[in-house]
C-alpha cells in the first residue's frame, strides 16, 4: 500500500520522519516537496503529477489540507481515503495574515532564528530538542520569500464553500492541544465535511512529528 505525505508550511517533506518510522512496514509512504509555487492552483499542479490517477490515499497537514481538500472536489474519483491532520477550511489568524503582502520578505526570515517561537506554537514546549533542532534546520533552509508567499496564500483561503461536495471517507486527526487551529477552527472543517471521523489525539499542533505512533496507530486502523 502506497500513500502520499503532503506537507505543512516548510514544504520540504523532511519532517515526516517521525511519522514514517511509525508507519507498519507494509505501508510505503511518499513525502512531496514543494518548490516554487505562487498560485494556489500552482500547489495543486505539483501534487496532481506526482500522484496516480485512482485509488490514491493522501494523509495531509496542516498548511496542506486546503490543498487536498481542493484537489479531491475537483476530481473525487481518483481519491479512496484522506487524512487530515491539525489543519483546517479557513486559516488560523486569517485577518494578522492579511497584512503578510505589505511587509518585506527579510521580516519573515527573522522569525526563524526564534527557537521559543517553534518550541511554544508547534510543540507547545514538547521536550524534545532532537525534533526541535530538526524542525529549525528544515525552517531555516527555505528563503524568507518563500515563507512570506505561503503565508500570503494562507490568507485567502477558504474551502467553506465545497465541502459538502466531497464524500468520500476522511479522517481527520485533532491536536488535542493545538495553539494554532483552534477547536472552533477545526470544528468548522469537521461540521462542512459528510463522511468524516473525528480520532482526538494528545500533542501540539505538530501532531505527526510529536506523536507519531498515535498518529500512526489511527491511520492504519482507518485504512
Amino acid at each position: 500500500m502506497k500513500i502520499y505525505l503532503l506537507p505543512g508550511l516548510d514544504g520540504t517533506g523532511e519532517l515526516f520522519y517521525p511519522l514514517q518510522s511509525a508507519l507498519s512496514k507494509e505501508i510505503q509512504s511518499v513525502a512531496v516537496r514543494y518548490k516554487d509555487e505562487v498560485l494556489f492552483d500552482d500547489y495543486l499542479e505539483t501534487v496532481t503529477a506526482l500522484i496516480p490517477d485512482k485509488d490514491v490515499i493522501l494523509v495531509a497537514e496542516s498548511f496542506s489540507g486546503p490543498i487536498a481538500l481542493a484537489l479531491i472536489a475537483r476530481n473525487p474519483s481518483r481519491f479512496k481515503f484522506v487524512v487530515l491532520s491539525a489543519t483546517f477550511a479557513t486559516s488560523p489568524f486569517r485577518g494578522i495574515l492579511g497584512i503578510t503582502k505589505y511587509l518585506p520578505s527579510f521580516v519573515f526570515g527573522s522569525y526563524r532564528k526564534n527557537k521559543k517561537i517553534f518550541s511554544t506554537f508547534c510543540l507547545n514546549g514538547c521536550p524534545n530538542d532532537e525534533l526541535l533542532t530538526k524542525i529549525l534546520s528544515v525552517v531555516r533552509s527555505l528563503p524568507a520569500s518563500t515563507t512570506k508567499s505561503r503565508l500570503e496564500l494562507l490568507a485567502g483561503i477558504d474551502m467553506r464553500p465545497v465541502l459538502s461536495r466531497i464524500t468520500i471517507p476522511i479522517l481527520y486527526l485533532r491536536a488535542s492541544h493545538d495553539r494554532l487551529v483552534r477547536p472552533g477552527l477545526s470544528q468548522q472543517l469537521i461540521d462542512g465535511l459528510p463522511n468524516v471521523v473525528v480520532q482526538s489525539i494528545d500533542g501540539p499542533h505538530m501532531l505527526l512529528q510529536a506523536n507519531p505512533i498515535e498518529s500512526a496507530k489511527a491511520i492504519m486502523k482507518y485504512l
